[in-house]
């Protein structure tokens, strides 16, 4: 907002965190979050373990950004998208706007792309932890800015550009890299490719945007040339399958992009994907990208001057704010255990914990396993770092080796505090490279396998199926992917369920080093129960809200935990028991209810709470009747019942003006006229009996005679609201009707 008396700039803010931060959750481990972690990478620790290769070189001179990137080669050059990147990542927060995730960092290293992959090599030698990589490969379609047109990047006659899903020369070498380095995580953007098209023509006038019909190709010999008209059979690359060639590598994280979420996610229809962020799968059907991140209108520092901020798009964007929102999970490892944790516990973390999105349940080609939740992985490691994966820690995180033709065993009882699922990662060794269209040979190397059963039930891990790659997920056994995750959809609190990590055909070089979290342990089992005698009472049936079970054996002990409540925070539970006699016996009977509160699987005397509420609809009275009835409707679910009920109680208004019908009748010699009145949905709601017709003289006079007849009262309604109706009729009721429905 201007320039203060130091020459510094003068910013206003709404005390608000930036938006891609708010996004993934990372604005919460900061210090003063609400996760209580503090955590901004300013650790000494972490002090150069993170390194950013791009086009070319940093303003380092920005406000933001306070001389603290060391440009490792001989780049000078300044540019934008670099200088926006680092910003993501490191900016010191003096535009709150545009803090970066470390903001509290000492210092990152900084390269161009150039000789990249030797680059990577030895810094991952000197203990790197993580790389961003907001660039890749030209693929499909590219327009030349400085030659003014669109050239297509296929082989020569070839309709769609073979380096989509490919498994390149510099995927091979990042697996390689990755695998030689296990504390070194690569994250990459995954490409802007499905709003880069091509020549285009409007769909309405069949005319070529801005006359641009012209393409150029390159020919049999790897030369570019004018192709002429660009004809519809070429491929837009606007859809599935437009991940460049590098961004496959098995061992990276791939990051898509999506809108930002201003108020923090709250259910998968808040996730939001951009119009250009590639989509998988790879050649071979892997699951790429692993994750999204706010990648749309995201503010950072710019190049232009030592104050100066932008926003911008792509994947590029989305790249730099995993990598520093996951270093933070690194700090966090050094400050509970003092060493870091590898790049496969890293990866695992961050897709175990990620939030939903996409339209259906499980991982998808176009969000991966979902939108990166910072906080909710930090928690995650800090419950099994600081419990030493104790039985009663909610969350695991395992480090294991496993040999060949071996499997391992985790077994873990059901809390209920979070859902059941568990997420296995390994760094596989590099596959074999080619350079063939839509080649699906699998590219895994050592497969492993993750499983979770419960006596006879078995939850396999999720596939997708790249020959229908907008198909929702399906369970069974994954074959292509060195990512594992199993998810129980209907938990039983209580209950023991395990985890086995096994592996098909022999393990390449005799063993294989994996990650596996767990989710949704730390319960405790419940004891057994069963009845005492086969005598005295006996429970006929069971209502607990959706639930409704009838007891069909006089003294079998029943065990319902499989079933499942549906029931929400501070909502009300309707419980009801019908009980009668084993044996014949007529007696008082004590029916209790114990609620496990704390989840310690004993049912203690001070959780007998819920005993009080019951209510023995035998003892009580019509009004006590009504009025239980009354409660139970408005606090049901179940929109059925409660018609049903309301149909009983509802006290209804007769209109003003209503229609109704005069029907004339004999009764011993009497003429009688039938007069009715009816509701507004057209049922009866009065009666009326006359001893002359409408208009007679004599009807008033013929009316005060009087008569004998029978009402049947309609449920709900007292006696007297009759009496106030038919002034000069004596009651004498004798009983309810059945009720018509």
């Amino acid at each position: 907002m201007g320039v203060d008396m130091y020459g510094q700039p003068i910013y206003f803010t709404s005390f608000a965190d930036p938006v891609h931060a708010i996004t993934v959750n990372t604005n919460k481990l900061w210090t003063g979050g609400n996760s209580g972690f503090n955590l901004n990478g300013s650790s000494d620790s972490l002090t150069y373990k993170l390194g950013m290769w791009d086009e070319g070189a940093i303003r380092n001179s920005h406000y933001d950004i306070a001389n603290r990137v060391t440009q490792k080669d001989n780049n000078t050059k300044i540019i934008d998208h670099s200088t926006h990147v680092a910003g993501i990542m490191i900016a010191k927060g003096v535009n709150p706007a545009a803090k970066g995730m470390i903001h509290g960092s000492k210092g990152i290293y900084a390269y161009d792309w150039n000789n990249d992959v030797s680059e990577m090599s030895s810094a991952a030698a000197n203990n790197l932890l993580i790389s961003n990589h907001s660039y890749g490969t030209v693929c499909g379609w590219d327009y030349n800015d400085d030659s003014s047109r669109w050239e297509f990047n296929g082989k020569f006659n070839e309709k769609e550009d073979f380096r989509f899903g490919l498994y390149d020369n510099q995927a091979v070498l990042y697996d390689s890299i990755a695998y030689n380095a296990p504390f070194y995580l690569i994250v990459k953007s995954a490409g802007n490719n499905r709003t880069s098209n091509g020549p285009t023509k409007n769909t309405s006038t069949g005319k070529w945007f801005n006359n641009d019909s012209t393409y150029w190709r390159r020919d049999q010999n790897g030369k570019w040339y004018n192709a002429g008209i660009r004809p519809d059979s070429l491929s837009n690359n606007d859809s599935y399958e437009t991940l460049p060639a590098d961004v496959g590598a098995k061992n990276i994280l791939t990051v898509g992009a999506v809108n930002g979420i201003l108020a923090g996610y709250a259910k998968k229809e808040d996730v939001v994907g951009s119009s250009f962020s590639s989509w998988g799968p790879t050649d071979d059907g892997r699951i790429k990208p692993d994750i999204v991140a706010n990648g749309v209108s995201v503010l950072s520092t710019l190049s232009t001057n030592d104050s100066s901020y932008g926003y911008l798009n792509g994947t590029s964007m989305a790249a730099p704010g995993v990598s520093g929102s996951l270093l933070l999970i690194q700090e966090l490892s050094y400050k509970l255990i003092n060493k870091p944790i590898r790049s496969a516990t890293l990866k695992a973390l961050a897709i175990h914990t990620a939030n939903e999105a996409g339209a259906t349940p499980g991982p998808d080609y176009k969000f991966g396993w979902g939108l990166l939740n910072a906080s909710e992985a930090a928690i995650a490691l800090n419950n099994a770092l600081t419990s030493n994966n104790a039985n009663s820690s909610t969350d695991l995180v395992y480090e294991e080796v496993l040999q060949n033709q071996a499997s391992k065993t985790y077994t873990v009882i059901a809390s209920g505090k979070k859902p059941l699922k568990a997420t296995l990662v390994w760094t596989d060794i590099k596959g074999t490279a080619n350079n063939t269209l839509n080649n699906n040979t699998p590219k895994l190397i050592n497969d492993l396998d993750l499983k979770i059963s419960s006596g006879n039930n078995t939850i396999e891990t999720w596939n997708l199926n790249p020959a229908d790659p907008s198909a929702p997920a399906t369970r069974g056994n994954n074959k292509i992917d060195n990512v594992e995750k199993v998810e129980v959809d209907s938990l039983i609190v209580g209950n023991t369920y395990t985890i086995t990590v096994s592996h098909k055909n022999n393990l390449e070089r005799g063993s294989q080093a994996y990650s596996l979290i767990i989710s949704g342990g730390g319960g405790a089992a419940y004891c057994s129960s069963n009845p005492s005698s086969n005598a005295g009472t006996k429970l006929d049936s069971v209502t607990l809200n959706n639930i409704v079970f009838a007891n069909t054996t006089t003294n079998q002990y029943i065990d319902n935990t499989k079933q499942v409540v549906n029931g929400e925070p501070a909502g009300v539970l309707n419980f009801s028991i019908k009980s009668s006699s084993a044996d014949a016996t007529n007696n008082t009977r004590f029916i209790k209810i114990y609620i496990d509160y704390n989840n310690n699987g004993v049912f203690e005397a001070t959780e007998e709470t819920a005993a009080s509420q019951l209510v023995d609809l035998s003892n009580l009275t019509v009004d006590e009747l009504l009025e239980e009835v009354q409660k139970r409707m408005a606090t049901s679910t179940d929109t059925k019942l409660k018609r049903q009920l309301s149909r009983i109680v509802e006290r209804k208004s007769l209109p003003a003006k209503r229609r109704g019908f005069t029907q004339k009748a004999r009764i011993g010699g009497q003429v009688l006229f039938l007069r009715t009145g009816e509701y507004a949905d057209g049922t009866v709601g009065e009666l009326f009996i006359d001893l002359a017709k409408e208009g007679s003289t004599l009807r008033s006079l013929m009316n005060c005679f009087a008569i004998s007849i029978s009402v049947g009262l309609q449920y709900g309604v007292p006696l007297e609201e009759f009496v106030d109706k038919f002034v000069f009729t004596k009651f004498e009721p004798s009983g309810m009707v059945d009720h018509p429905n």
